[in-house]
């Protein structure tokens, strides 16, 4: 009777060690699967934004903060429109009197939308004359800011219509068109730095 009651001890308390270690590998892998294996926002690694974006350091010293767009070379600042607040602006300075722009958004969508010049959504001109005619874009200003007459303009074809021969097959994204109304919505906030 002692040996039967001895063993059913015994018994009970391997059960209850089992028991505890499958709970405790249970936890170990619910946490391990939380912290590692799960992540809610996945880090992409985009090389291409990270040298866009030292290009832009380094080259301009520019700054896009929470409303406003710099170009500290040209000496004029943006107010940037509220539907661009989930996307970064980028920039770059293509010659001395013109900045091409996009969302990454925009280049998100991949193909041709990566690509100059239909990667560049919308674009940005400057000169020290005030242009007759603009058949491809709009005069953004009548006085002459920091000595300049400043000209947006996008490229006829949309980016995200075209295949790699740059025909168009299909519908354009609406990603893109929101995206390149909102650029074009916040260059046209042009004013002095």
């Amino acid at each position: 009777m002692i040996n039967k009651t001895l063993s059913q001890k015994g018994s009970t308390h391997i059960v209850i060690i089992v028991i505890l270690v499958i709970a405790l590998l249970g936890t170990l892998g619910f946490v391990f699967w939380q912290n590692f294996i799960n992540k809610s926002t996945p880090q992409i690694n985009n090389d291409t934004s990270k040298t866009d974006n030292k290009q832009q350091e380094n080259t301009n010293k520019d700054t896009q903060k929470s409303n406003r767009l710099t170009l500290n070379d040209w000496g004029v600042t943006f107010t940037v429109s509220a539907s661009l607040a989930s996307t970064e602006i980028k920039y770059e300075a293509k010659g001395v009197d013109s900045y091409v722009f996009t969302t990454s958004r925009i280049q998100a969508l991949g193909g041709e939308c990566t690509k100059s010049p239909f990667g560049d959504t919308v674009n940005l001109t400057r000169s020290t004359e005030k242009p007759i005619a603009v058949p491809d874009g709009e005069l953004l200003n009548e006085s002459p800011v920091n000595g300049y007459y400043y000209v947006l303009s996008a490229p006829i074809s949309s980016c995200s219509s075209l295949d790699s021969n740059q025909q168009t097959v299909h519908q354009v994204n609406p990603i893109e068109t929101s995206d390149r109304d909102a650029l074009n919505a916040t260059l046209k906030t042009l004013s002095a730095k």
